[in-house]
C-alpha cells in the first residue's frame, strides 16, 4: 500500500469537510516550510488547527509565529518533555519535569511543574491537552489558570480557570517566569541529534 503525502492527506481533509459539512480542519507534525506551502500555496479551505511537539526546551516559536498570524489554532501534544524519552543526550531522565528552573518556579508559587507547564502554555496561547492516566493528575491539569498582562479568555478576573463545573486554582506566572521560561527553548537542541 502506497503512503499519502501530506498534500494528499489535507486535499482528502478538504472533501470530506465539503462533503459532511465538517466545521474546521486542521493538520499536525508540519514544520514551518511546510505549514509554509499548504497555507500561502495549496489550502482551498481555512486551515483551523496545528498540532505540534511544544515544550519548555522546544517551543516552536516560528511556527506558532506563523499560526498567530494566519488565524491558526496551536496545539501542543508532549508538553511535559515525554518527546525527550529516547534521547541520549537526556540519559533518560525528562528535562522538563526536573528542570532546575522549572522546578523553582513550581516551588515559588507552591505548585508543580506540569501546573506551570500547564499555565505557560496559557499564557502563550496554545492549546494543549495534556495526557494522563492518573485521577489526581487530570485534575491537576484543570486546575490551572495562568495570569499576566492582558489576561487569558479561558479565565476570569480572579485569575481561575473558567470552565463550567470545575475549580481552578490560579497559578500566577509572573513575567520573569515566563522569561526564564522562554530562556530554555533549544538550550537542548533536539532529541534526535
Amino acid at each position: 500500500q502506497e503512503a499519502v503525502s501530506w498534500l494528499d492527506g489535507w486535499r482528502h481533509l478538504e472533501i470530506l469537510r465539503d462533503e459532511f459539512d465538517i466545521p474546521h480542519i486542521g493538520v499536525s507534525n508540519l514544520d514551518i516550510n511546510q505549514l509554509e506551502e499548504l497555507v500561502l500555496h495549496h489550502a482551498n479551505r481555512k486551515v483551523a488547527v496545528l498540532q505540534n511537539w511544544m515544550d519548555p526546551f522546544h517551543q516552536d516559536v516560528q511556527v506558532r509565529r506563523f499560526c498567530a498570524d494566519h488565524d491558526i489554532v496551536y496545539m501542543a501534544y508532549s508538553s511535559f518533555g515525554t518527546q525527550w524519552s529516547h534521547s541520549r543526550r537526556t540519559n533518560g531522565r525528562n528535562p522538563v519535569m526536573t528542570s532546575r528552573v522549572l522546578l523553582d518556579i513550581a516551588s515559588r508559587h507552591n505548585t508543580t511543574v506540569a501546573q506551570v507547564v500547564l499555565s505557560w502554555l496559557a499564557a502563550e496561547n496554545v492549546v494543549s491537552i495534556p495526557r494522563s492516566s492518573s485521577i489526581r493528575h487530570l485534575e491537576e491539569n484543570f486546575n490551572i489558570c495562568s495570569v499576566t498582562e492582558g489576561g487569558n479568555a479561558l479565565c476570569n478576573r480572579e485569575g481561575t480557570l473558567h470552565l463550567p463545573g470545575l475549580m481552578g486554582l490560579t497559578v500566577s506566572l509572573s513575567e520573569r517566569d515566563l522569561s526564564q521560561i522562554r530562556a530554555l527553548d533549544n538550550s537542548l537542541g533536539s532529541p534526535w541529534d
